[in-house]
């Protein structure tokens, strides 16, 4: 029943040999059809070149390393399943997701403002009901204002609801939280073990109403000297880069029907890789 969701899509590697993975699976199994791997990674350390990895439809939270690819005529194909429409079914996720019992209201910040000390790693990023928040920085505004025009990161956070933003657009200027609809900001203070997240959504809703996820830093997907790779219908989340393509050997690599999502690069090639 699975290969339904994989009709009319990449065919498998040259040799014919496939490795199943599946949110239900087991790393301690054989990767097959019947008795799939539960992660990604762990299937790309048992595959061998012009071998298929196929993803059953779930949520895959991990980062990806990929060291040893495929060879000419032997490519390491690595397919997620796809829905209905022909759109991928597969998400690929740095993000964890920060239970609403995490946080506590801070409210000597601001009104309508978080905090958490609960994350111990740099943030990459983070999502409110799937949709990107914007991080904020000490004095961090847009770079072209002068120094008088440039806010702290303490002051946004406690910026009135209906505070307005000057702009050239409008006289009225554009109403900040309105706009922004949630902020984040994350703060080290100096001695401390743990670094603190703040956060505020417009309205001064709790973050326990929503579903809330932080993005580890690096790339969601590497590709380190390694060749002949192709990724299809996959959903690549978080991260500072979606896809990462590093080192003289990365060659003829292939990312098909793929949606990246969030992270500063989507794409990123660098360290002597071409495509």
């Amino acid at each position: 029943p699975y290969e339904t969701w994989f009709v009319g899509h990449a065919k498998t590697g040259s040799n014919g040999n496939i490795l199943w993975v599946s949110p239900e699976g087991d790393d301690r199994s054989a990767g097959s059809q019947e008795q799939p791997f539960a992660t990604i990674s762990h299937a790309i350390q048992s595959a061998a070149p012009g071998n298929t990895i196929k993803i059953l439809p779930g949520v895959y939270r991990e980062q990806i390393l990929i060291t040893q690819g495929g060879s000419e005529g032997a490519p390491l194909l690595i397919e997620g399943a796809v829905d209905e429409e022909g759109q991928p079914a597969v998400t690929i996720t740095s993000g964890a997701v920060l239970e609403g019992e995490l946080w506590e209201q801070a409210p000597d910040i601001g009104q309508g403002v978080y905090k958490t000390t609960q994350i111990d790693y740099p943030v990459a990023g983070l999502t409110l009901d799937g949709e990107q928040v914007a991080p904020v920085h000490d004095r961090a505004m847009h770079q072209s204002l002068p120094l008088e025009r440039k806010y702290s990161a303490w002051e946004i956070l406690a910026w009135p609801e209906d505070h307005p933003i000057e702009t050239t657009y409008t006289e009225a200027g554009i109403p900040f939280w309105a706009t922004m609809g949630a902020i984040f900001y994350r703060h080290q203070l100096e001695g401390a073990n743990q670094p603190t997240l703040y956060l505020r959504i417009a309205g001064g809703n709790s973050p326990a109403n929503h579903q809330l996820e932080v993005f580890r830093p690096g790339a969601v997907v590497t590709i380190d000297n390694a060749s002949h790779v192709a990724l299809r219908n996959l959903r690549i989340a978080g991260g500072d880069v979606g896809v990462g393509i590093y080192g003289n050997d990365a060659r003829f690599n292939e990312i098909t029907n793929c949606h990246i999502l969030f992270g500063t690069d989507r794409i990123e090639i660098q360290r002597g890789a071409s495509h």
